[in-house]
């Protein structure tokens, strides 16, 4: 991940195009996915930006379809494209992607029932270990709809970008990063490490309308256990429907897996 709080913003055009079969001639859609990792919905102006000039893209936002309302199945840049590549989320293999609402002459919620999405997260790189190995993943299992997210860290006793002794590795090199490793301890601004690199309790939920930032965590409250024991009970008897390991009890079969990239001498602090 470039960054805790990169957001993986994704530009759809789609145009028609001529395919003949040797049976019939049929329109296909052609899809071109321009992907910017390190950029937000907010740096354009299509979206509201008024200090970052991108010409080209509100062009393509105002000749195309613009999705206000969408999200990225996994918070990983190549996990997230193979979601887009695939439409897939991350633990299961079922139908592909879903072309009706890139087609719709229509605005707003298309299709009724689309009205929630789930989001998780397994391992996505190395510098995470304890007692249970190296490698580790930090499990997570999400649901979003119009007005809650709710997330399940499963494994809470791991620290979500990576051990503090291998440098956070789940977070990639920036100024920000640099910046927020510096803060002392005892430090008014101490928070905002916390926030981003300390342990993270297992429940977490957010009004995502009034707390869009996600730093208000209701999942203690009273007030709100109903909502929570909802959205988790929703959350898993779809991911037991799609086979998710996590779900049904398997889920250490994800630390397991080789790991193809770089790898991590752990005995070096």
């Amino acid at each position: 991940m470039r960054s805790l709080t990169s957001i993986l913003f994704i530009l759809i055009v789609v145009t028609a195009c001529s395919v003949k079969s040797s049976s019939e001639e049929r329109q296909n859609p052609n899809i071109l996915f321009c992907i910017a990792d390190d950029a937000s919905m907010n740096s354009f102006g299509a979206y509201g930006c008024d200090w970052i000039k991108t010409p080209a893209v509100d062009r393509l936002a105002k000749e195309g379809a613009v999705f206000t309302n969408a999200y990225n199945c996994n918070p990983k840049c190549a996990q997230a494209r193979a979601c887009l590549d695939t439409g897939m989320y991350s633990w299961q293999l079922k139908e592909a992607c879903n072309l009706k609402l890139l087609k719709s002459q229509k605005s707003g919620r298309i299709d009724e029932n689309r009205d929630y999405v789930l989001l998780g997260k397994e391992r996505h790189d190395v510098g995470r270990a304890n007692d249970d190995g190296i490698d580790l993943a930090y499990p997570v299992r999400a649901i979003r709809n119009d007005k809650f997210l709710y997330a399940h860290n499963i494994k809470p006793e791991r620290w979500p970008v990576g051990n503090p002794e291998y440098g956070f590795r789940n977070c990639d090199g920036s100024p920000t990063k640099s910046y927020l490793m510096d803060i002392e301890e005892g430090s008014e601004e101490y928070k905002y490490f916390e926030m981003s690199f300390g342990m993270r309790p297992e429940e977490g939920l957010y009004n995502i309308q009034d707390d869009p930032d996600c730093i208000n965590n209701l999942a203690t409250l009273e007030e709100y256990a109903k909502v929570k024991i909802q959205l988790r009970q929703q959350m898993e008897a779809e991911l037991r429907e799609q086979g998710d390991p996590r779900t049904l009890g398997n889920g250490d079969v994800f630390d397991k897996y080789p790991y193809g990239g770089r790898q991590l001498d752990y005995n070096i602090e």
